[in-house]
């Protein structure tokens, strides 16, 4: 039974020659390295996959030495892709139209004459076959076939093989058995092709193609796999990737400076991070990775910044090393080992001032007890009614590491940042947070004209100059730094100019900079847990908000990395 949904109508000569112009290779070198971005993976989706470009697509194979063109479809804007007959790898062979109820049919065909190794004579055979059977189309699997009709299960192809061998005198019919990598390739109603996509990585070659709505440079690459039936691939080279990738982690109209240590970070990520999903890409395009918009979502300035910065990368001790990056560090970031479980030399918890007055430097969040129980069941921990909310120990930075839930049927403890996992990343912005409204202070602006009264000490001063100090005296500043305290004297007139200048009254410990008790404890009565914090994201590594501000102030991308991240490099690969 053939899928009447699936005919072809159109003038097979004008697609044969179309085909045709793929019989002579055409390759593509590619200079840079590649990186295969997850666009569409993990879940059986139950609609076809639509892709489109004005320039239309090249069919081929990515090889060693460049693209190899297959077929040439520049004259097709538009595609669909279906998968051929499998559901979860298990053979549809309900009578259903395609994609009805989330299921697919039809994976048996009928396989005409013998398969071709060289794509011309297969061609040339299909063009012969279809001034009779104009259904026919070619499928590419352990060489070129020429396949016919779309049958529910074996009996069905085999009560139509005859009837088609009747008319096709001297050539040998059969039942071709499934391929659970098919993929269907189809303009409106006609089918063009089909290929087998676990047999290598067939991609669809443009300049900029797009997929709901949004827009790709280069390759797309559909595949069929157990548990993401249709995985959809952009396959870019590395600058083409970051293009799309710095302007969606930082805003593309921050000053060049920013983004130039944005692009450096996000480059190095990938290069250092794990090799391959288990579906066969190296980075998706979301938060499980860096969030990628594509083409759709580049800027002049972010993309001058990944250029300016090509073939450069951060390294400790001569390697290439993730570079995490967060929103806001609050004014302290931290060191690995506090957030996460292991050590990492070169992410050390350091005075961060540039981030201070930054959105989310101080925040407020205000949970209701049912909410906080609910969650907690969600992850596993049914403490019962919560009574009691304990802080337990910090980080030298002044970042929660130990909580503990007690309820009437028991306590949670949970370390460090699975804390924010449980309650929401985006709700609980960060561990830099108290049980106390008075630790805000840090951020509380002084005005200038008040620097002379000696009754505000100590004061915490960011100037003009980046210098992050405690006012001793009308003229004089100590400023505290990785090599200890020295004293300066300053001008108080330059001070009082200065950009950012915040109060606390408490004196600086070691860096915590905040008033936060090493212990803490919010017993709940019917009331809600307020928690006061500072910053956002995990804190380690590159402040997103503290690089723009020291682009801001003059520096470069080279000195906003070495304050990040510690005993760090800059090196060519």
């Amino acid at each position: 039974m053939v899928i009447e949904s699936i005919q072809s109508k159109v003038a097979w000569v004008f697609i044969i020659i179309i085909l045709l112009m793929g019989s002579m290779s055409i390759t593509f070198s590619a200079s840079e390295s590649q990186v295969d971005v997850g666009l569409i993976f993990g879940a059986n989706i139950d609609t076809p996959i639509d892709i489109s470009s004005d320039q239309g697509f090249l069919f081929g194979s990515d090889q060693a030495s460049g693209f190899e063109t297959l077929i040439d479809l520049s004259s097709y804007k538009a595609l669909t892709l279906y998968k051929d007959g499998f559901y979860n790898a298990e053979l549809v062979t309900v009578n259903a139209p395609y994609y009805s109820s989330g299921k697919v049919k039809m994976g048996y065909h009928l396989q005409l004459g013998e398969a071709r190794t060289n794509y011309l004579e297969a061609i040339t055979f299909l063009t012969q076959i279809r001034t009779s059977h104009p259904e026919a189309y070619l499928m590419l699997d352990q060489g070129w076939r020429v396949f016919y009709g779309a049958y529910l299960n074996e009996a069905e192809a085999q009560n139509a093989l005859g009837q088609v061998a009747a008319t096709l005198n001297q050539i040998n019919v059969t039942v071709a058995p499934p391929v659970k990598g098919s993929v269907i390739v189809m303009h409106q109603d006609q089918i063009l092709f089909a290929y087998n996509s676990l047999e290598r990585d067939y991609a669809f070659k443009t300049s900029v193609f797009e997929l709901n709505g949004i827009k790709y440079r280069n390759m797309c690459i559909v595949k069929r796999s157990i548990g993401s039936d249709l995985t959809v691939i952009n396959r870019v080279t590395m600058s083409e990737y970051l293009y799309g990738v710095v302007p969606k982690e930082m805003s593309g109209e921050w000053p060049i400076e920013a983004l130039k240590a944005q692009a450096i970070a996000a480059k190095n990520y990938v290069l250092s991070a794990p090799r391959k999903f288990e579906y066969g890409f190296d980075v998706c395009s979301t938060i499980k990775s860096q969030v990628y918009g594509g083409y759709s979502a580049e800027k002049p300035r972010s993309n001058q910044a990944v250029d300016e910065t090509k073939g450069l990368v951060l390294t400790h001790d001569g390697n290439i090393v993730p570079l995490y990056y967060h929103s806001s560090s609050g004014g302290v970031t931290d060191a690995s080992e506090n957030v996460w479980s292991s050590a990492l030399p070169y992410i050390k918890s350091t005075l961060d001032p540039y981030s201070l007055g930054a959105p989310n430097a101080d925040w407020t969040l205000s949970l209701s007890r049912l909410d906080i129980e609910v969650k907690l069941i969600v992850a596993g921990y049914n403490v019962g009614a919560l009574r009691s909310i304990q802080i337990l120990e910090r980080a030298p930075s002044g970042r929660v590491t130990q909580m503990a839930f007690i309820g009437s049927n028991g306590t949670a403890r949970l370390e460090k940042d699975k804390v924010r996992a449980i309650l929401g990343s985006t709700v609980l912005k960060s561990m830099l947070f108290s049980f106390e409204p008075t630790t805000v202070q840090m951020q509380t602006p002084v005005q200038t004209t008040a620097l002379s009264n000696q009754n505000i000490e100590p004061v915490f001063v960011r100037s003009n100059e980046g210098i992050f100090s405690k006012l001793i005296g009308s003229n004089r500043v100590s400023i505290e730094g990785k090599s200890g305290v020295v004293t300066k004297v300053i001008d108080i007139n330059a001070l009082r100019n200065a950009k950012d200048i915040y109060q606390s009254n408490h004196t600086q410990k070691g860096y915590d900079i905040y008033a936060f008790k090493s212990t803490e404890a919010f017993d709940i009565n019917g009331s809600n847990v307020v928690f006061y914090g500072h910053g956002y994201g995990h804190g380690l590594g590159m402040s997103q908000w503290g690089a723009k501000k020291m682009a801001d102030e003059g520096m470069t991308f080279v000195e906003i990395l070495k304050h990040y991240y510690a005993d760090t490099q800059l090196s060519s690969y």
